[in-house]
């Protein structure tokens, strides 16, 4: 075969395998592990994948699927749960493979505003003992202020001594309330506050 028709095999296959772009399932931060779902309620769980692949999603008995739509997009509701103190996995499966481990059902709560939510628990007046008692609880955080609001690297941390000084002070407190209330209830607080906004552009739905 001359080196001209060489070439062309080699283009026409090169076309013709860029029209099947291929990606993995993928799923946003929130999904990671020690995240808390929602008791009570239908939850979404969403990603991305390759259009039309289906994407399986097993947690805590509870199995559901569904193909991605053209665009790659995917999303399945589990059923509503109780609250479950006992971690639980999820496996989310196409293609490839996710695992998130140590995944509990409870009370999944944001708080957002300004600086007085921002400020964190470091520069309380009560900051060492709330930061040393901070394991007692079963609390656990995705602190996307702490992260400068980088939503997509931000991922669950569980309540402890390192994890809390960052924490707004205003949603840890809230939260222990919440956990000394409910003591076997599962606390997920989700932080996003900047100080100096527009109060409005957090209270507009």
């Amino acid at each position: 075969m001359s080196r001209r028709r060489v070439g062309l095999a080699i283009g026409i296959l090169t076309l013709g395998s860029a029209g099947v772009v291929r990606a993995d399932v993928s799923i946003p931060s929130m999904f990671s592990d020690h995240a808390v779902l929602q008791r009570g309620m239908p939850v979404p769980v969403w990603g991305t994948a390759t259009p039309g692949e289906v994407v399986t999603v097993e947690f805590d008995g509870q199995l559901k699927s569904t193909p991605a739509d053209g665009a790659g997009r995917w999303v399945v509701h589990l059923d509503p749960m109780e609250a479950s103190g006992s971690p639980s996995t999820m496996v989310i499966t196409g293609d490839n493979v996710i695992t998130i481990n140590h995944v509990q059902v409870g009370e999944v709560w944001i708080g957002s505003g300004q600086s007085n939510m921002q400020r964190p628990l470091s520069d309380d007046c009560d900051a060492a003992a709330a930061i040393a008692a901070a394991a007692d609880y079963n609390m656990r955080f995705f602190n996307v202020t702490a992260n400068g609001g980088n939503v997509s690297s931000t991922v669950w941390e569980v309540s402890d001594a390192n994890s809390a000084p960052a924490m707004s002070a205003v949603h840890f407190f809230f939260g222990r309330h919440l956990a000394q209330e409910m003591p076997d209830v599962p606390i997920g607080l989700i932080t996003s506050a900047v100080g100096a906004t527009a109060i409005e552009k957090w209270a507009t739905w």
